[in-house]
């Protein structure tokens, strides 16, 4: 029930969450036989960060840096 009303329905986002996330929770809901929730859509970072970047986009060091640059560009924009 938890799941249910916390998750289901709304946007999911993460890295890699549509062909890792999304099937560990299927299975997770398999094993105590319920029906998994059901995203409303989902953004997944590493579909965008391959379009930019290439296969690379799945390197770590590539994630990392890309949190810097974003970090870094947040604190810019601090008046």
């Amino acid at each position: 029930m938890l799941g249910d009303v916390v998750i289901a329905g709304r946007i999911w986002a993460g890295h890699n969450i549509l062909r890792f996330d999304c099937a560990r929770i299927r299975e997770a809901f398999a094993e105590i036989g319920r029906q998994p929730p059901e995203p409303k859509g989902a953004i997944d970072s590493l579909g965008l960060l391959t379009q930019k970047f290439g296969r690379r986009a799945g390197d770590m060091k590539v994630q990392r840096n890309i949190r810097k640059m974003l970090i870094f560009s947040r604190d810019q924009n601090v008046t």
